[in-house]
């Protein structure tokens, strides 16, 4: 099939999402509740009062707390009074108001909510305090192009598995080039040392990483993205000794990977895909996504990797870095008649005593996607089987949300949040 170029993405002045903290003892049915709400980026989570501490040094844009995460009214005031953006309160039925006065005082406290807590109502005020306070735009340092931030929420996901030669970066391509397609701004970012893309993609291998590494601003981004039809992409490290210096940096600290998905968002991108090549990159990817695409090779060693993979994730860091179970999917590639079937290998993982994510695609080997990289063509517009997997993915990816606006009363659903009621 011939490599048909799209046109322009359409030009909008929409702001871009809002960074978000959200700090509760259970806080993934909060985060599930607002991960698809494009006015937001949920970047991190706090479960306890030191996480939340430390994780101020993030400087969200926004926060959203359960006041019982305190043991006192006046710990929670203590902790927020040297807060500089805008916060949400939520309090459970049972926890009366009576105390909080220093709290709902604070000039950086938006609201203290208790008992049914219409969440998106909450949403819209700390989306109006924000605008408020930054003059109707985010000051941030970042370029923005003239782009429309997509409705179907903020998206950083991890194209990843332990197992190394399954196919990540193409499936990674793949997956940005159909959210590209669907006129999502794009960026794809190459976490290889040697990374890939520049020589299967036709790339210069430099500017890359390293670039944003050395001056981690968004006016090094602009200058660092390379282009293929219409998704931008960043360069992985050309060699493991530019990797081993960054590795220090990679997790915390301005240059970091999480950094570099915040600026990739106040620079107007809706989507980020990180093509996770490179083991030492996987724990830094992982804390800068919300979901992630686990590629895994249909054979007993692949099925076996793919369930260790999946265990990383859901128990090793999730106390620091939690991925809902929703926001995980599994692809299997190169599937050929020598290999396991797709329920072959669902059953060999059941076997393990494990089960894996959701199958979201299966894609059969293809002469197609090996012939393109030697073109330098991507295989995306090639192969029909890594296509119609690539549609499949961004159908559960980047399909649009109904509704960002509050719902009515008593037509919105209300979720158990520890001692909350939270109506979404």
């Amino acid at each position: 099939m011939p490599w048909t170029p799209d046109s322009q993405l359409p030009i909008a002045n929409r702001q871009p999402p809002i960074s978000l903290l959200i700090c509760a003892e259970n806080p993934t049915p909060l985060y599930s509740a607002l991960v698809g709400d494009a006015r937001f980026q949920v970047q991190a989570l706090a479960r306890t009062p030191q996480e939340v501490t430390e994780k101020l040094a993030l400087q969200p844009q926004a926060l959203l707390v359960e006041g019982t995460l305190y043991p006192s009214p006046e710990e929670l005031n203590k902790a927020l009074a040297g807060v500089g953006c805008p916060v949400v309160v939520l309090l459970p039925a049972h926890v009366p108001k009576e105390g909080m006065e220093r709290v709902q005082r604070l000039p950086q406290v938006v609201a203290v909510a208790s008992g049914e807590n219409d969440l998106p109502a909450l949403a819209d005020r700390l989306v109006e305090a924000v605008h408020n306070r930054q003059g109707a735009t985010l000051q941030n340092d970042s370029f923005r192009p003239a782009r429309a931030v997509a409705s179907a929420g903020w998206r950083c996901v991890a194209v990843w598995n332990l197992a190394g030669g399954v196919g990540k970066s193409t499936v990674a391509t793949a997956l940005a080039l159909e959210a590209a397609q669907r006129r999502l701004p794009t960026l794809l970012i190459g976490l290889g040392a040697p990374d890939s893309l520049p020589l299967h993609l036709g790339l210069r291998p430099h500017p890359n990483l390293g670039s944003w590494r050395e001056s981690p601003r968004g006016e090094t981004l602009q200058s660092a993205v390379q282009s293929v039809d219409a998704l931008d992409i960043l360069a992985g490290f050309p060699s493991p000794v530019e990797l081993a210096a960054y590795l220090p940096d990679a997790l915390e600290g301005g240059s970091s990977l999480p950094s570099l998905a915040q600026a990739a968002a106040h620079a107007g991108y809706a989507v980020v895909i990180l093509d996770v090549s490179a083991q030492e990159l996987a724990a830094p990817a992982l804390a800068a996504c919300n979901s992630v695409v686990l590629v895994g090779a249909s054979t007993l060693a692949g099925v076996a990797l793919t369930v260790e993979s999946q265990r990383l994730v859901q128990e090793v860091l999730a106390g620091r870095h939690p991925i809902p179970p929703e926001a995980m999917h599994l692809v299997l590639n190169r599937v050929r008649p020598s290999t396991l079937t797709p329920d072959e290998a669902l059953k060999a993982a059941r076997q393990l005593q494990r089960r894996l994510p959701p199958l979201a695609a299966v894609i059969r080997d293809d002469p197609a996607i090996e012939e393109s990289a030697s073109l330098q063509r991507p295989a995306y517009f090639h192969s029909d089987p890594l296509r119609q997997a690539a549609k499949s993915l961004g159908d559960l990816l980047f399909a649009l949300p109904a509704t960002t606006k509050s719902p009515p009363p008593e037509q919105g659903k209300v979720y158990t949040v520890g001692p909350l009621r939270v109506r979404v």
